[in-house]
């Protein structure tokens, strides 16, 4: 199903590069909305969020990070949203699957809490379709994963990998940095 334990979600449609132009990841803005098979809405557009307001996506160029990934096809959704504090970027991701309503084997994304600054903090931020009742998130993706992870504690991503077709589908850390003094 193109599940791999190095993304959240999965591996299918499109697959595109995206770096921050002059920055670095600060957050995510997710619509969740229904999908088939699934019990729970799941994340169907996703935008990635920097520092300098721009991202760099490949085969595009250079443009604003307001850039969605999947087609919003639900206006009255709002996005949630997950924003590091300023100065901090994304340092790790920690994402569970949307739960099933029949025994299809499903990678859709359920929800997924952001580190800021250091691969585990207290309080991630948190993007999920269930707020009641408490999640794991079983999967994480981290900086100190990436082919070449930054020295130093206090890290964050500047370029990650994603895939979608007409509903976003997965997330992969690419690059990160330390986090300038």
């Amino acid at each position: 199903d193109g599940y791999t334990q190095q993304a959240m979600g999965f591996h299918e449609g499109a697959r595109r590069t995206v770096h921050c132009d002059g920055g670095y990841v600060t957050g995510f803005d997710a619509w969740l909305a229904p999908s088939m098979g699934l019990a729970e809405p799941s994340i169907v557009v996703l935008r990635v969020k920097c520092s300098s307001g721009k991202i760099n996506l490949e085969y595009c160029g250079s443009t604003s990070d307001e850039y969605m990934f999947g087609n919003r096809i639900v206006e009255t959704v709002k996005p949630q949203s997950a924003d590091c504090p300023a100065g901090q970027g994304v340092a790790a991701i920690a994402w569970r699957r949307a739960s099933s309503s029949d025994k299809d084997h499903t990678a859709r994304v359920g929800g997924f809490q952001v580190h800021c600054g250091t691969e585990t903090t207290a309080q991630p931020q948190l993007i999920d379709s269930s707020t009641a009742g408490v999640h794991a998130y079983p999967v994480a993706l981290r900086c100190s994963d990436t082919s070449s992870p930054p020295k130093g504690e206090r890290v964050r991503a500047t370029g990650v990998e994603v895939w979608f077709e007409q509903q976003f589908s997965g997330l992969h850390l690419l690059e990160c940095e330390a986090e300038k003094a």
